[in-house]
């Protein structure tokens, strides 16, 4: 190794093993008739779980679901990692080369479940850890079979082929037993795993799953998911699907999924896009779910606006009334993705009422990807950093075996992962 790269190495590590120290918390008070209070902690690692991706901070707020409070108070939440360090690019030139796909800097990552602990008012602590398997070997963040959109690439943009199995894991919830159910954005897929962390049974578009579902963007699979209390599992796209690469931009809604595991039986809804027509579909994205009750849920939703402004929503949906789509098609026999909002007049759609943006109270973290309900007048979300990655930068190498021919750029803002323990006035259910 050069005495470049054992610098930056140790630099990483310094910085890494410097998160499993006490950890910063601020409480804030509001009183605004929403919120009362909110207290946020940067969450601590154990060395363990640093080294589980060298040289990258850890990502783990692609998803939050609260365990238990403990007879000393302290809170106990599981979220998740999403597929490893990586970047997208598309049409990217490096020398004579035209690169489009995903670079994937630690290629031989396993993603995994953290146990975070919350001590309030002290810190918050990434306490253990599960990785996740299949056949008794832990899966990897490529690609699978099932989907041919995302072409995983190297460092050295050479391109990689999946030997075993990948999920890109970014959601995740738990049923009565214990047990956890994984979403993934390659398939989309749905992943019923075992409390040790072993993947038991895959749903995928086409085998326990509407074939539709394979229409999804890339990118942008099951990105929100949870349980309901009578053990049916609920799960949103992130965006609308594209249909023979025609509907991403004009679709009115995003698909949302019921799937009922002791009998198979699937359902889906349509939740409507806000405002799309003035921001455009592409800037409306659905990144966590967390169930109220058996037909109430909490929707964690990012916009960016005409002026370029991201924002990040918290709604309350009911979709108790609301039209099962999964047979339905318009009267020209197209998927409703195709319709315009007069074509869809009689199709009932989720209800959406906003509960609160999270800016108002000072977010400022690129995403909010973790969403979860404590009890009927607490929440908590996390922010997913990605690894600490902003951006990339192309290096000039005369060889492939010299440098890496394109390296990371980390964020200042993003290298922490967050999460925040929010009080709210009004109870959830009245």
């Amino acid at each position: 190794m050069s005495y470049l790269k054992t610098i930056k190495l140790f630099l990483a590590l310094f910085f890494l093993l410097g998160c499993s120290n006490k950890t910063g918390v601020e409480d804030k008070i509001f009183n605004d008739g929403v919120v009362t209070n909110i207290t946020k902690y940067k969450i601590g690692f154990t060395a363990e779980v640093v080294n589980l991706v060298p040289s990258f901070p850890p990502a783990i707020g692609s998803s939050l679901k609260f365990k238990e409070k403990l007879e000393n108070g302290s809170l106990l939440f599981y979220s998740i990692s999403d597929r490893g360090p990586n970047y997208p690019v598309e049409n990217l030139k490096i020398g004579s080369k035209d690169i489009s796909g995903l670079i994937c800097f630690h290629p031989k990552f396993s993603p995994f479940i953290s146990l975070v602990e919350v001590n309030p008012g002290i810190s918050a602590t990434v306490i253990d850890y599960k990785t996740i398997t299949k056949d008794n070997q832990p899966i990897n963040g490529l690609t699978n079979y099932y989907n041919a959109k995302e072409k995983m690439l190297t460092a050295n943009t050479e391109e990689i082929k999946n030997p075993h199995f990948g999920l890109d894991t970014e959601s995740l919830s738990l049923d009565k037993d214990g047990n956890f159910w994984i979403g993934d954005e390659y398939g989309p897929s749905l992943n019923f795993v075992d409390s040790n962390g072993s993947i038991i049974k895959s749903y995928i578009p086409g085998d326990g799953l509407p074939g539709i579902l394979k229409h999804r963007q890339m990118n942008r699979g099951f990105e929100a998911l949870d349980v309901t209390p009578s053990g049916k599992v609920y799960a949103i796209l992130e965006s609308a699907l594209d249909i023979n690469s025609e509907t991403k931009k004009t679709a009115r809604f995003i698909r949302m999924l019921e799937l009922d595991p002791t009998s198979g039986k699937v359902r889906m809804f349509a939740y409507p896009l806000r405002d799309s027509q003035l921001i455009g579909q592409l800037k409306i994205k659905v990144s966590d779910l967390a169930a109220i009750s058996d037909s109430q849920f909490l929707v964690a939703e990012q916009v960016v606006d005409q002026d370029k402004k991201m924002s990040h929503v918290i709604y309350k949906i009911d979709l108790k009334d609301a039209s099962d789509i999964g047979d339905i098609k318009l009267a020209n026999g197209k998927d409703l993705e195709y319709g315009a909002m007069l074509e869809l007049q009689d199709i009932r759609m989720v209800k959406k009422e906003v509960l609160f943006v999270a800016e108002t109270y000072g977010w400022e973290y690129e995403k909010l990807e973790g969403l979860a309900i404590i009890d009927n007048k607490t929440i908590a979300v996390t922010n997913d950093n990605d690894f600490g990655i902003s951006h990339i930068k192309v290096n000039e190498c005369k060889s492939a075996d010299q440098c890496n021919m394109v390296d990371s750029v980390p964020s200042e803002l993003n290298k922490n992962t967050h999460i925040w323990i929010i009080n709210l006035t009004k109870p959830l259910i009245k």
